[in-house]
């Protein structure tokens, strides 16, 4: 039973440090090295089998104790390696013109996987020791680690990074304290236990503290900071964002794209800051609206200006400018639906007097849910649907934001918010004006031009919405810009002459550009903020007209609309593009390329390359036979690999369809993870264990096993829709509960392939046993990235059949895997 826990409580650990690392970098870096640190973690594992395979006969003959000198070094290794990676200059934003980078990069990525190669080796060993008893302790292994994920993640709303990280490396203590117990050694688990206490004490005082990019908006405030002229005055941490509340005389965080028409005073202002970038004006206006008067100068505005006393719903309120706003135009109600309940309390809260009662204004209702599931789960009507700016500029011309799922801004959405309009009801969606190069390489221009990118994306599938619900979109959607901001409007019915009127009226005031509006005329666009051309003009009046598909597959960036199947609004990367755009234009746009993918591609080429090397390296030193019995067919390394590649690779690209496509039934990436992941470890390690009670032979079993797995996956592709628009109303509880009930029985199976054959490998060739674990753990790394780049190029479905394919392969060689001798089952006796 020590064993057990042991194993169990260092593959908490091993998890939990992965989420926090997630998390961490998410608030040093940005959102797309979350991937890096899903396949650092996974790279431990393979490195482990290539270890463990090449010291197979040191390690093994004293496994437990080395078990607990692994377990030690993982507790060590986490607080000496964050703070080695804390200090690497890596810059995400230089990768196209700084060599220096890929090397800050893979450093970054060794620094990162020395814990989990230690915590890896724990488990290699207790599975390489198991020999046939495996299914047992991969089960305490797959438990372990996704009760370790439900448990982080709940964490998470209580600690911070440094507090998480003094929890894990508890864990990883007190599974060295147990595997010196289970070695029976009284001495050897009296000094771990001491030098358990020890890395405690110096992790307690540790204060694994986040360095923050020097790139990143709060950076910038941390200077003042450090000079006097600043100060933080409330911080949150949490699953969804650190929140940092910032005031100095230094923060002049204009209203975004505010007009140059405005001559008013602007009230003082805090910045909320969300995992140091993200940001949100917060301004004094001690409940005196006609101080909010700079927000009638904002493209935001223009919906205000052709409807009266509207029914409004504000998704993403941040700190209370859209709803002061709505609230300046005497709108009849406003609901504000704001997804962090950290930002709902320090509105209501410490912020409360600073930000005017915004949240518990007369007439205004605050709903804690995601924006598009609001939507979703309500059946009532709205005269304006706002969605609000809420994303950072700065991240978003930068690329960061490349891989950030997000199902605010698909088809499917935007049908959504045009179904929950009354008659005279409007869309509005402003989003930042981004333009990016384009390189020419012709003889006689080779300058730059420019195209622009997140308002064509936009409107792009504004259209197709409107299209797929039998509406003209020409007749139906005004657009203006300002110097940084567009502004999108929608309806259900045609514009009225009023309207239009109103809104022309509205633009001229204002010196904001018409970008698409009914009846335009050709000299209107492009008078004040102006462009060399206009293109955005030009663009609006493509996607309005029966060549838009032509226009958006001509695009020089991915402009297609963003779908459910293929939620990455904000990826505009093609790599036809990169290039002649470095050659044609230096570092002048490296900041506007989507560095977010290649920083993902990167790290897939580093993880392959690498993964190459352990699995090839071993066999150099492995011999053929080595053990098992002389009269059965033993199974050959090449048999081995494609089988344990494949399974590596169906898994993890299961389970990465699965995180995504929950996102949108449980409303955050954050809480995705946790549910899916916890879902599918716990029940495969139901699995595991069951495996070894199913009387077959292992050839069939896996045969078995595939076939359901895919005969699952293709039903739930027909019900689980229908099973989420069910329960969409329901509590969270109750939606994660339905999640896990649909991961169960697909879970279950999915546990079953990986210990039968191990168990079956450790009696015919016990030597490739650690082998056959690195090669899963060096197929699951490259297959976490390869499947985010897949799912971005070409949308979740083809990475489910992928997976599919994987497993039916799998299943064709584990005939040859498990030997002539398999008409046994494999014995299940209680492990040592």
């Amino acid at each position: 039973m020590l064993i057990y826990l042991a194993v169990a409580l260092t593959s908490a650990a091993v998890l939990g440090l992965e989420l926090v690392l997630m998390r961490g970098l998410s608030i040093s870096h940005w959102h797309h090295f979350a991937y890096m640190i899903i396949s650092v973690a996974l790279l431990g594992f393979g490195v482990s089998g290539t270890f463990i395979a090449l010291a197979r006969r040191v390690l093994l003959r004293r496994a437990r104790l080395w078990m607990a000198v692994f377990a030690l070094l993982l507790a060590g290794s986490v607080p000496v390696c964050f703070h080695l990676s804390q200090r690497v200059p890596f810059n995400v934003l230089a990768l196209g013109w700084d060599a220096r980078q890929y090397l800050y990069l893979l450093e970054n990525y060794l620094l990162h996987l020395a814990p989990f190669f230690f915590g890896a080796c724990v488990i290699g060993l207790a599975l390489a020791e198991a020999g046939v008893r495996v299914e047992r302790r991969y089960a305490a292994n797959l438990l372990g680690t996704g009760l370790g994920a439900a448990g982080v993640v709940a964490l998470m709303h209580v600690l911070a990074v440094a507090g998480l990280m003094r929890v894990l490396v508890g864990l990883a203590g007190l599974a060295a304290v147990l595997s010196a117990l289970a070695a029976r050694r009284k001495s050897a688990a009296g000094v771990i236990a001491a030098a358990g206490l020890v890395v405690a004490a110096a992790s307690c005082l540790y204060p694994f503290d986040v360095r923050i990019s020097e790139f990143k908006t709060l950076s910038h405030y941390h200077r003042l900071e450090a000079q006097g002229q600043a100060k933080t005055i409330a911080r949150r941490f949490g699953p969804l964002a650190r929140i940092d509340v910032v005031e100095s005389p230094h923060i002049h965080a204009t209203p975004p794209g505010l007009s140059l028409n405005f001559k008013g005073e602007l009230p003082r202002q805090r910045l909320i800051v969300f995992d140091g970038e993200a940001t949100s004006a917060l301004s004094q206006i001690d409940s005196d609206l006609s101080r909010a008067a700079f927000l009638d100068y904002t493209t935001e505005a223009l919906p205000y200006h052709l409807i009266e006393r509207p029914k409004v719903a504000v998704v993403g309120p941040g700190g209370g400018g859209p709803v002061l706003l709505a609230r300046r135009h005497a709108a009849a109600s406003v609901t504000a639906v704001e997804m962090n309940r950290q930002v709902i309390d320090l509105m209501r809260g410490p912020l409360r007097t600073l930000g005017g009662d915004v949240f518990d204004a007369p007439g205004v209702s605050v709903v804690c849910t995601e924006g598009r599931a609001f939507f979703e789960t309500t059946g009532d009507r709205f005269d304006l649907i706002d969605l609000a700016l809420v994303d950072s500029l700065a991240a978003s011309a930068a690329g960061t934001n490349a891989l950030n799922e997000s199902y605010l801004y698909t088809v499917e959405a935007l049908k959504t918010y045009l179904g929950h309009l009354t008659d005279r009801g409007i869309l509005s969606v402003t989003r930042w004006l981004k333009l990016k190069p384009v390189p020419t390489e012709g003889p006689d221009d080779p300058q730059e031009r420019m195209e622009a990118t997140d308002v064509v994306k936009l409107l792009a599938g504004m259209a197709r919405a409107m299209r797929e619900l039998g509406l003209e979109p020409a007749e139906r959607l005004v657009v203006i810009r300002g110097w940084a901001t567009a502004t999108v409007l929608a309806k259900r019915e045609p514009f009225s002459a009023d309207e239009l009127l109103r809104a022309r009226d509205f633009a001229d005031a204002c010196a904001f550009d018409l970008v698409a509006l009914p009846g335009i005329r050709p000299e209107e666009p492009n008078r004040h903020a102006v462009l060399k051309r206009p293109l955005y003009y030009d663009a609006a009046r493509a996607l309005l007209s029966d060549d838009a598909a032509r226009y958006i597959r001509e695009h020089p960036f991915a402009v297609e609309p963003a779908t459910d199947e293929r939620p990455y609004f904000f990826n505009f990367f093609r790599w036809r593009l990169l290039p002649p755009l470095l050659r044609s234009s230096g570092t002048e746009w490296v900041p506007f390329v989507d560095w977010g993918y290649v920083a993902l591609v990167a790290t897939l080429v580093q993880a392959a390359l690498l993964s190459v090397l352990l699995i090839v390296v071993p066999l150099l030193f492995i011999r053929r036979g080595g053990g098992g019995r002389p009269e059965a067919r033993r199974p050959g390394a090449a048999a081995v690999l494609g089988y344990f590649l494949c399974l590596g690779l169906a898994f993890m690209f299961l389970e990465m369809t699965y995180i995504q496509r929950m996102i949108r039934f449980l409303w955050h990436p954050v809480y995705s993870v946790a549910v899916v992941v916890t879902g599918f470890l716990v029940f495969a390690g139901l699995g595991s264990a069951a495996a070894g009670r199913w009387r077959t032979s292992g050839a069939r079993k896996v045969m078995l096993t595939a076939g359901g797995i895919c005969l699952i996956v293709l039903a739930e592709q027909l019900f689980l829709p229908v099973m989420m628009s069910h329960a969409a109303k329901a509590s969270f509880l109750v939606r994660a509960s339905a999640a896990l009930a649909a991961i169960a029985p697909l879970a279950f199976l999915m546990g079953m392939p990986f210990p039968t054959a191990l168990a079956a490998l450790a009696r015919l060739r016990p030597r490739l046993v650690p082998w056959a674990w690195g090669v899963n753990g060096c197929a699951s790394v490259v297959a976490t990235v390869l499947a985010t780049v897949l799912a971005v190029g070409v949308g979740f479905r083809p990475v489910t059949w992928a997976a599919l394919a994987a497993y039916l392969l799998a299943a064709l060689l584990a005939g040859r895997l498990t030997g002539g001798d398999d008409r046994q089952p494999v014995s299940t006796a209680k492990s040592a």
